[in-house]
């Protein structure tokens, strides 16, 4: 037995008024919402492209907390030169269980460069050096703590708003 629509009983009139409810109804949703539940609403359609931006890519994301982190890296070279060596030591660790992979190669020439130099390549933005800090010995090695939650979470919230304004200008 099927029902009956609820307005099949109303006439033209009930059901014009109705439909006039309704509608103020959904215009009228959106002002009355906080202010801070509009601006949570209008992050998240940023964030997730709704608005006509492109969605924040994680590996863009990624990539930007990595070079955070060899900026760190590479100001910490300049006050413990030993570094370099506890990184030798991690990147020997590394060859044993890669022993054919190009990386190991690479960051040897680079481990055996000039302080300064080392310095300016770590921090580089070429494609190179982004493959490389995806296998950098420096985040095994001892004496760069990486481990602290909330240092992380400043990283990967500082490699958001980089991606995020890149993104902007991109689209802007």
């Amino acid at each position: 037995m099927s029902t009956a629509p609820s307005c099949l009983g109303l006439s033209s009139q009930d059901r014009e008024r109705r439909l006039r409810i309704k509608k103020r109804k959904s215009v009228t949703v959106w002002p009355r919402l906080r202010l801070a539940t509009r601006m949570t609403i209008l992050i998240r359609e940023r964030i997730i492209g709704n608005i006509g931006m492109s969605p924040i890519n994680q590996e863009t994301i990624n990539d930007n907390a990595k070079l955070i982190m060899h900026r760190l890296i590479a100001r910490a070279l300049s006050h413990d030169r030993s570094l370099v060596d506890r990184s030798k030591t991690s990147l020997a660790r590394n060859s044993v269980q890669f022993p054919d992979r190009t990386f190991i190669a690479d960051w040897e020439r680079l481990l055996a460069l000039p302080i300064q130099e080392l310095r300016a390549r770590l921090t580089s933005r070429d494609q190179e050096m982004k493959r490389l800090r995806l296998s950098s010995p420096f985040m095994t090695s001892d004496g760069v703590d990486f481990t602290d939650f909330a240092l992380r979470r400043r990283i990967r919230q500082a490699a958001k708003r980089i991606a995020a304004g890149a993104t902007r200008r991109s689209s802007g």
